[in-house]
This record gives structure tokens, C-alpha cells and sequence, in this order.
């Protein structure tokens, strides 16, 4: 309905989205793109995402986007100038992937399932491993993280509007005046040292391959699915790009995602843009 358009992602709603609706949805590295004017519910997750058609168009709007605002303290000096070019150039040479088969690789749907098993197997220079172990605790100190920020962020609304709100805000919430100031900081020091785990992919590799979605869209409203597939890179605040290249269940869109190195958008996006005309030829 419309070429481009703007999204926040915390968890992981901007690369699940565009995995059910088969466009490209780029979430840059943590605080390129300013959160200014957004609903906060995490200062230290929330990200501001990208939507289009193809590599090509998210890189043609991160290059308007992409500048320091002194409305948002996490944004930093970022020169995106050359991104569309670079983005354009792609890598000097075939890029080497990492594909994670996750804990959650269990939860993915049969269909979906065998068209990540055949696009692996689809090039050779993508080499298959378990995640680290490292990552459950990921996924415990984002949940802490996100929890304690919406309570903060939310306080007021609960205290006076508590049953116009939705009962997952309302148990998020309460949840997140429980944890102590040493597990919040404890949530917020283990960022350093998985980042610095992580980072070491890079000296091998262009980049991790990963599902984007646990599946296809799910029926009716109830759920949008869960965001297991994306919450570590919204932690690490490292940039991740949904390529719609696959189908499942029912022939419906699935994405694949990439992820990349932190402030290493520019060549990451050459490297999806890589991936994209690849898989289309």
C-alpha cells in the first residue's frame, strides 16, 4: 500500500512483520536512526526500523534517516552519505554466512522449516552451527530489561488507567516492579560481554543467517507470533535486515534474516543486497 515506511522494533517488530507481509524490513545498528516523537517502552532496546520493497529502497530512506539528534541521547555521528552506493557495490568478494539453528529452531513449522533446510543447503558458503550458549541468557536479560523499562515508562498509565490496559502490559508491568537494581544492572553489563562474544563471528564471516519468523503469519488476531528469532539482536543493538526469499505454510511469505556487525551498516546492507539478487536470479 505504500513504497516505504517506518516501524520500532524492541523485541521484534519490525523484522516479524516483514517476514509475514514478504517485503524487507531493516532494523539499523541501536542509535542511528532517532526514537524521537515514538512511544518509549525501553530506552536501551527500542529501535527505529525500515520497510520496502527491496535492499536497494530501505538503504535510499536510511540515508535520509540516518543522523545524530540531540532529542535522542543514543544516537550518535554516523555518516550516511555512501550507504546507497555501497549498499549498490556489495561485497568485494562472495560472502560467508553463519547460520544459527537456534533452541527455538523446534518451534518452526514443517514447511517453513524444510525451505530454511533447502535454502541452507541452496549455497555452500553458509556453514550451519548451534547458537551459543550464552544466548539463553540473552533472552533472560532482555526480558528483564524490557520489563523494568515498561514499568518506568508506563508507571503512570497503570497507576491510573491499569484496566484499559492490555493484561500482557498489565503482567509486563508488574513484572518489571519486581526486579531488583542489581539484575537490572547485571541485564544491562552482560550486554558488553556477549556483544564482545559475538563480534569475533566477523573476523570469518559477513554475516549470521537466522529465521526472521517462527513460521508463516498466524491466523486471526490473537497473536503476532513470538519474537524468539529477533530479541537477541534487539539486545545487542546490531543491525538485522528480513529478506523475503522463502515460502511456507500455504505458500505465504518467509523471511530470512541477516544480521551484522554494529556500525557496519554500510557493507551489511551490500551484503543483503547481495543475498537478495542472488536468491532472485
Amino acid at each position: 500500500m505504500a513504497p516505504l515506511s517506518i516501524g520500532s522494533q524492541t523485541g521484534g517488530s519490525v523484522i516479524r512483520p516483514a517476514s509475514y507481509c514478504g517485503v524487507v524490513g531493516y532494523k539499523p545498528t541501536y542509535g542511528l536512526i532517532s526514537r524521537n516523537g515514538v512511544l518509549r517502552t525501553s530506552y536501551a532496546l527500542d529501535h527505529m526500523g525500515l520497510f520496502g520493497r527491496t535492499v536497494e529502497d530501505v538503504a535510499l530512506l536510511a540515508k535520509v534517516l540516518i543522523k545524530k539528534d540531540h532529542h535522542d541521547p543514543a544516537t550518535i555521528y554516523y555518516s550516511a552519505e555512501n550507504i546507497l552506493e555501497e549498499t549498490k557495490k556489495g561485497p568485494a568478494y562472495e560472502p560467508k554466512f553463519i547460520f544459527y539453528k537456534s533452541d527455538y529452531w523446534k518451534i518452526i513449522d514443517k514447511k517453513s522449516r524444510e525451505s530454511f533446510e533447502y535454502f541452507i543447503k541452496s549455497f555452500k558458503n553458509i556453514e550451519v552451527f548451534d547458537t551459543p550458549s550464552y544466548f539463553k541468557d540473552i533472552h533472560k536479560y532482555h526480558q528483564i530489561i524490557h520489563e523494568t523499562d515498561l514499568a518506568n515508562n508506563f508507571a503512570m498509565y497503570y497507576k491510573k488507567y491499569k484496566a484499559k490496559l492490555s493484561k500482557y502490559m498489565q503482567t509486563a508491568i508488574a513484572k518489571g516492579n519486581k526486579y531488583s537494581a542489581k539484575e537490572y544492572a547485571e541485564a544491562i553489563d552482560f550486554k558488553k560481554r556477549s556483544y564482545e562474544s559475538y563480534q569475533e563471528v566477523f573476523e570469518d564471516y559477513h554475516g549470521v543467517l537466522s529465521p526472521s519468523s517462527p513460521g508463516v503469519a498466524p491466523k486471526g488476531l490473537k497473536s503476532t507470533g513470538t519474537a524468539e528469532f529477533n530479541k537477541v539482536w534487539s539486545y545487542l543493538g546490531t543491525p538485522c535486515i528480513s529478506l523475503p526469499l522463502l515460502e511456507g505454510e500455504n505458500n505465504l511469505p518467509l523471511g530470512v534474516q541477516l544480521i551484522g556487525d554494529r556500525y557496519d551498516d554500510h557493507r551489511f546492507l551490500g551484503v543483503a543486497n547481495w543475498l537478495e539478487k542472488e536468491c532472485n536470479n
